[in-house]
C-alpha cells in the first residue's frame, strides 16, 4: 500500500491536484497508506483515498474529483 500511495500522491503532486504544506510530501504519503491500511473490505477505495486526503492537515487542497481519482488508480493498476 506504501508504493501506491507513493505514485498516486506523486502524480497528484505533479498534476496540480494535490496542493500539501511544503516538507510534508513522505508524511502524506505514509498517512494515507496507514488509513487505506485500516478500511474495512467493500469500502470504495475512491472515497476513501478523498476522504482520507481531505483529512489530513497536511493537505491544503485536493483539486481532483472522484472521477478523476477513479481514473489514477485505474492508471496505476489497482
Amino acid at each position: 500500500m506504501l508504493a501506491f500511495s507513493h505514485e498516486l500522491v506523486r502524480r497528484l503532486l505533479d498534476t496540480k491536484r494535490l496542493e500539501i504544506r511544503p516538507g510534508t510530501t513522505e508524511r502524506v504519503i505514509w498517512l494515507l497508506s496507514q488509513h487505506l491500511l485500516t478500511q474495512k473490505r467493500g469500502a470504495s477505495l475512491i472515497s476513501a483515498l478523498s476522504a482520507a486526503l481531505l483529512s489530513f492537515p497536511e493537505v491544503e487542497e485536493l483539486y481532483a474529483d472522484d472521477e478523476e481519482l477513479r481514473d489514477l488508480v485505474t492508471d496505476l493498476g489497482l
